[in-house]
């Protein structure tokens, strides 16, 4: 019996050899994100001197003082924010309706209408069509050009579709018993009980959204003052030589410190917000990537 227990409990080369995969895994998630903290943590002349690596040198908050007193920042931070609202909230109000309506088997024209769907995830028109249409519907340098375009996500729909294909049609068909409309089921019914995968859908569409940075850089040309968060930081960090970009904010003020605790401010929002979403991960992907 004890010998039984002692193989039981002995440590196997494969154990071995997972553990450090996943330590190695482990580092290269957490150590870049520790190097940023504690670069963002330390005096400038500290970063100047000796590189920073994971611990921060003469610590201060002076970065993310400045970044707090800094009006552009402020500005881009509530128009990346409304941004990612509004895509979102736009992002499941079409997914959810167009959700519902595509796993009632009795719709009309049903397959077709998925085939649509399935052809716009596999194929696109490409970037200059894409330019066109932008520019024809007036949305250039337009809060909305980098709000609504691309909230209708093929991918979503049908994860949307799967998921409440497992709902027991037997609610459904109780409820229009009772005279509910579709409206009603979907309100009453359906989004009640799709809650994991409209939290999942929800996290995909909000960080895609507050990462975006590629729109703005097409679509917004003249009104700079709509240029979200990911754009001010991609022209402090990368485009440093170019001077003032506005609004207050001198290029040459921003040291490696700045620019470093200028990404942490960026990560925030999305970090504080993913432990209240990734528990419905598992559910939500898994039910929804179940095929009809």
């Amino acid at each position: 019996m004890v010998k039984a227990i002692k193989k039981k409990t002995r440590v196997q080369p494969a154990d071995v050899i997972i553990f450090c995969i996943i330590l190695l895994l482990v580092a290269v998630t957490v150590v870049p994100f520790m190097n940023l903290l504690a670069v963002s943590l330390s005096s400038r002349g500290a970063v100047l001197r000796d590189r920073t690596m994971l611990f921060p040198r003469e610590f201060t908050l002076g970065a993310y003082a400045f970044i707090l007193k800094s009006p552009a920042i402020y500005k881009s931070f509530f128009i990346t924010l409304a941004i990612t609202a509004t895509a979102t909230a736009v992002h499941l109000f079409i997914t959810v309706l167009a959700g519902a309506a595509l796993s009632q088997k009795a719709l009309p024209f049903r397959r077709t209408m998925m085939l649509f769907v399935l052809f716009t995830m596999l194929f696109s028109g490409g970037l200059v069509p894409y330019y066109l249409v932008i520019s024809q519907l007036g949305l250039i340098d337009t809060f909305w050009v980098l709000s609504i375009p691309g909230t209708a996500s093929a991918f979503s729909i049908i994860l949307m579709k799967n998921f409440i294909m497992q709902i027991p049609g037997a609610l459904i068909d109780a409820a229009e018993m009772d005279g509910a409309g579709p409206l009603r089921v979907t309100a009453g019914i359906i989004v009640p009980l799709s809650l994991p995968i409209i939290a999942t859908l929800s996290l995909f569409c909000a960080v895609g959204k507050w990462n975006d940075w590629f729109t703005a850089y097409i679509f917004i040309k003249k009104a700079k003052h709509l240029l979200p968060l990911q754009n001010v930081l991609q022209n402090i960090v990368i485009n440093t030589n170019t001077g003032n970009i506005g609004e207050g904010i001198n290029l040459e003020d921003f040291s490696e410190n700045f620019q470093k605790a200028l990404i942490v401010f960026a990560l925030i929002p999305i970090v504080a917000v993913y432990p209240f979403v990734q528990r419905y991960f598992v559910k939500g992907i898994f039910l929804g990537s179940v095929k009809e």
